[in-house]
């Protein structure tokens, strides 16, 4: 009974050491770099504080004056409504 736990046990570790040695591999994969638009490494790119930490930068909203949605300040679109001003 203890042997057949120990078994188990160990072909648990190796599979766990063993999907962890391949996520490294791949990682570490040089062809698996993504690139940007001029041809670079994304990786070798600076990137501004708020998007290498993940967050968004908020952006003026204006309410419109007929149906009261939220629309962009800076590039106001068409709410859909044949009296939109926008």
């Amino acid at each position: 009974m203890i042997g057949k736990i120990l078994v188990l046990a160990a072909i648990i570790v190796i599979v766990l050491f063993g999907y962890k040695m391949i996520a490294r591999l791949k990682g570490a994969n040089p062809s698996s770099r993504v690139k940007d638009s001029s041809g670079t490494d994304s990786s070798d790119t600076d990137l501004s504080d708020s998007e290498s930490s993940g967050r968004i930068e908020g952006e003026e909203m204006i309410t419109c004056a007929v149906c009261g949605s939220y629309v962009s300040a800076e590039r106001p679109g068409s709410c859909g409504r044949g009296d939109c001003p926008y």
